[in-house]
């Protein structure tokens, strides 16, 4: 196929994205493969923040639509290598919260571990 009848672009630009995305998809296995299980949830916060931020500035400078697009995109991926698909009817990426929402969500995640922790 010609470059010119591909329904999308190509060229040098287009495979320097596609392999940015493929490394920040790498990182994100590889903090996956590097968590301790005795992490505790900061940690865990704190890996999965530099992950998803890795996807945003592997692009570099966003537009606010773009870069919730992306971190949603990146969440996913992170969600889906760490417990498998989630159910997209209900599971929200943090991206698509507010910062008070997000915090809650994780503060309600940091109680649940630590009960299961002391079970």
């Amino acid at each position: 196929m010609a470059e010119a009848d591909h329904p999308y672009p190509t060229g040098d630009e287009s495979k320097a994205g596609a392999l940015a995305a493929i490394m920040a998809i790498q990182n994100i296995e590889a903090m996956n493969e590097r968590t301790d299980p005795d992490q505790n949830i900061e940690e865990h916060f704190r890996d999965l923040d530099e992950g998803v931020d890795g996807f945003v500035r592997a692009i570099g400078p966003l537009p606010a639509y773009q870069a919730g697009f992306i971190r949603a995109l990146a969440e996913y991926i992170n969600f889906s290598i760490q417990a498998g698909r989630p159910d997209t009817s209900v599971w929200r990426p943090e991206a698509a919260m507010t910062s008070a929402e997000a915090a809650a969500r994780r503060e309600e995640l940091a109680r649940d571990c630590t009960e299961m922790m002391a079970a």
